[in-house]
């Protein structure tokens, strides 16, 4: 099977990574502060048609698929591009692009791509399981609509979201509604996460909410299953310069009048990350082509994501490990790239989590039918 890019796919990752690597060199500044990512570099992707790459023209938006969502998210990963791309553009955009209403998509779509509108996913909720079941925010019927009670946390980007896409809880049923994050009755904490972002603490009293079109647990699956397939793309990009960083260190720093790579087990160390990296790239292009052919399948994110959190942890640890003293330096960079696999590794469940679901599409016969 041929998995090489095609020309434009060529020109499409050549341009983004021209944009995110020269703004990469400003990330310690730009995360030092909150939104914690470069409204100027978001204007970029804008122009560039990169925020409406997943949606359809008649939205504004490029028509692209899986594919080239993924080379965007696997150059974010590449430079730890801090623009929330993913949470608002693969998350909340393509949620609405599937179960929002048309009167909906023609007014949130278009701003989204133009820049002019952040919108995220709101459904984690403080000691809840995870799942696509919502517990603790409930939704009540007025005269005037529906009213939201409840707390949401965390929510990435959500202090500086402008709309929050919020799961809630209709008698026994988890149903999606939209929220004006600067409405009344929404309060928003921000606070800094270990992977130099910020996510926020989402508390609705009475706040108004628009149901999503006729949306429930069922599309935030597979919102969930796109979200797990872009930051699986991210993830492999992030591997691959930890990876790339950690064999240069060894081929430069020197113990004992040599250079670290001429210590066999050592070499022996990154030899287990590349191979676990190759591997991990393998399930990503697998799970990045089954959600283009075939649309989104939450067993197959759920094979994507706990193969991504066994690899994020054990080439994040040898980075650190084979860097010694200064791999856990703010100073240098791999401590950077540990840090966001890390929560990569544990966002949207943890590989217990997903293995566990894969162990339900096991058949009588012992067979796991992931592919169609």
């Amino acid at each position: 099977m041929d998995f090489t890019l095609d020309t434009e796919q060529v020109a499409l990752r050549d341009a983004v990574r021209g944009i995110l690597g020269g703004s990469a060199a400003n990330r310690e500044k730009v995360v030092a502060t909150e939104p914690g990512w470069d409204r100027d570099v978001w204007g970029r992707l804008a122009e560039m048609g990169l925020l409406g790459l997943p949606f359809d023209e008649a939205y504004d938006g490029a028509g692209a698929g899986a594919v080239e969502v993924g080379i965007v998210a696997q150059e974010i990963g590449r430079v730890l591009a801090p623009e929330p791309f993913i949470d608002v553009v693969v998350g909340a955009g393509e949620l609405i692009a599937d179960a929002g209403t048309e009167e909906q998509k023609q007014e949130l779509l278009p701003k989204i791509a133009a820049g002019d509108l952040v919108a995220v996913i709101a459904h984690q909720e403080p000691r809840a399981p995870h799942g696509t079941v919502a517990y603790g925010v409930t939704a009540t019927p007025s005269v005037d609509g529906w009213t939201l009670d409840g707390v949401k946390e965390p929510v990435r980007h959500g202090g500086v979201a402008d709309v929050l896409v919020v799961s809630a809880k209709d008698g026994e049923t988890t149903r999606l509604f939209v929220v004006d994050a600067h409405a009344d009755g929404v309060t928003r904490t921000t606070y800094a996460t270990p992977d130099d972002s910020y996510a926020a603490r989402v508390v609705l009293t009475g706040a108004v909410a628009t149901p999503l079109g006729e949306a429930g647990e069922d599309a935030l699956a597979r919102a969930f299953a796109r979200l797990q397939t872009a930051y699986g793309a991210e993830a492999i990009g992030a591997m691959e310069i930890s990876v790339e960083t950690t064999v240069g260190y060894l081929k430069t720093r020197k113990q004992f009048g040599v250079t670290l790579s001429k210590f066999q087990a050592l070499t022996f160390r990154a030899a287990d990350m590349y191979t676990s990296l190759e591997l991990a790239r393998s399930v990503s292009l697998w799970a990045t082509m089954s959600l283009a052919e075939h649309g989104p399948d939450p067993l197959v994110a759920s094979r994507l994501q706990a193969e991504i959190g066994r690899t994020a942890r054990h080439v994040s640890q040898e980075s650190i490990q084979l860097h010694g003293g200064i791999g856990v330096t703010a100073e240098y960079s791999i401590g950077h790239y540990a840090a966001r696999l890390t929560v990569l590794e544990r966002t949207l469940g943890t590989e217990a989590y997903h293995l566990g679901r894969v162990a339900e599409g096991i058949d009588g016969r012992g067979i796991v039918e992931l592919l169609r």
